[in-house]
């Protein structure tokens, strides 16, 4: 595993362009939804504003995906020249062409899984845990990550067991989640466009392959130490600045982790339908 992440950070730097359309679509969508929060007037500018949404994501991982499959296959074959004229970054747009409405399908049928799964978890919390009854404030020092450590002096000692409660059952759900899903988007890129199927794929293989329980808690070790460490240098301008860009690359690496792992063990296993 060590050595899977050493290569997959060295294919990472290889590809340095790849961050260039994560910060692109990064910058992009801080903008629109900084304007989204003051169009939205109505149920229907809300509706707009998702269908963009799915619109922006679709394009960008389409091609963003595509380009992170490609540095992959050819850190093994050397199809193209990354070192020339941006050969990765001109593969964004066949990217697009060819899994935008894949994609599209991915982001309702992920959408509808997590709020099936956050919609049993709010019943069970509900009946076994119970409401936490906090101010407005407070909720909305949930939403800030950077608050979290100010929020639990503000409340009572039974509403930090139920909120705990709640944060325990939610956080739990989300990794099985992700543990079943850790592989979807790469079946989706390199074995199948058809969604269902690719889930069913990386459904399967969380139960058949250990590791990739291993790849899971580290990248959730890794992304709890990044927002633990951001919560205190916030207020540092030039270290939060360093910082981002540091997990901007370490998102590309783990992209590339999580393709490279599957390439590895996949690839030659899985023959196409």
């Amino acid at each position: 595993m060590f050595r899977c992440f050493k290569e997959a950070f060295n294919i990472a730097y290889e590809n340095l362009i790849c961050i260039s359309p994560l910060i692109l679509f990064m910058i992009v969508l801080s903008l629109y939804l900084g304007a989204a929060k003051i169009s939205i007037v109505n149920a229907l500018s809300l509706c707009m504003t998702i269908f963009t949404l799915i619109i922006m994501f679709a394009i960008f991982f389409a091609g963003w995906f595509y380009m992170v499959k490609m540095a992959i296959i050819n850190s093994r074959f050397s199809l193209i020249n990354i070192h020339k004229d941006f050969e990765l970054l001109k593969l964004f747009p066949a990217g697009v062409a060819d899994y935008f409405l894949t994609f599209i399908y991915f982001i309702f049928c992920a959408a509808f899984i997590l709020i099936f799964i956050y919609t049993i978890d709010y019943a069970i919390a509900i009946k076994f845990i119970g409401k936490v009854e906090m101010e407005l404030k407070l909720y909305a020092a949930i939403k800030d990550l950077t608050n979290l450590r100010y929020l639990f002096a503000d409340l009572t000692y039974e509403q930090i067991i139920k909120l705990s409660g709640w944060l325990f059952l939610y956080v739990v759900s989300t990794i099985i989640y992700l543990l079943f899903t850790l592989m979807w988007i790469p079946y989706i890129v390199f074995k199948t466009k058809n969604v269902f199927l690719a889930l069913w794929y990386s459904t399967k293989d969380a139960f058949t392959s250990p590791k990739i329980l291993t790849l899971l808690l580290s990248l959730i070790v890794i992304n709890c130490a990044f927002a633990v460490i951001n919560a205190y240098i916030i207020l540092n301008p030039l270290i939060f600045f360093i910082m981002t860009i540091i997990y901007i690359f370490f998102i590309v690496h783990m992209s590339m982790l999580i393709f490279l792992y599957y390439d590895k063990k996949y690839t030659y296993e899985h023959e196409e339908d």
